[in-house]
């Protein structure tokens, strides 16, 4: 039978667990940025990086506010968008002053994971050229399309069309 007395729970964490330095979960985990957040709610998800509670998304999740699937950030409850719009905790809904803002992110850092690795390299190495030779005309939606007519036209050729 459980029993029913209510306080705090019998044991608590007294120091920070250990986390396994080489890990690459652990590392991703804690380069994570804790943005759009209200100062409670960034100790709350900081509490859970540091005793290896944190478990972040996998793929992301449904906003609460416009219900499209783009929350990115483990633990929030609306989007980047809805939670600048509203000047709200992205986590708690509460309006702050102390908010931590949302980085904003370069035009240049684009979403390649849903590449596939041969399309991803040759983005990188064109992304390369172009910081070398210092072009600022580079765009990387212009060489997806090239690449997406040049697999058509391959495709085309390979079956006769």
């Amino acid at each position: 039978m459980p029993k029913n007395n209510r306080g705090p729970q019998a044991y608590q964490n007294t120091r920070k667990y250990k986390h396994n330095k080489n890990s690459k979960k652990t590392k991703k985990i804690m380069d994570s940025p804790n943005v759009g957040v209200c100062p409670r709610c960034r100790d709350q998800i900081q509490w859970r990086k540091d005793f290896r509670k944190y478990k972040p998304l996998t793929r992301p999740r449904r906003c609460g506010d416009c219900r499209i699937p783009k929350i990115r950030f483990a633990y929030h409850t609306i989007c980047e968008e809805c939670a600048t719009e509203r000047n709200v905790c992205a986590k708690c809904l509460k309006s702050d002053p102390n908010l931590i803002p949302f980085q904003q992110e370069e035009e240049e850092q684009v979403d390649l994971s849903h590449l596939r690795e041969r399309e991803r390299r040759t983005v990188l190495r064109k992304m390369e050229q172009a910081e070398l030779e210092e072009d600022e005309t580079f765009d990387v939606e212009e060489i997806l399309d090239e690449m997406d007519e040049k697999m058509a036209i391959d495709e085309a050729n390979r079956f006769g069309f």
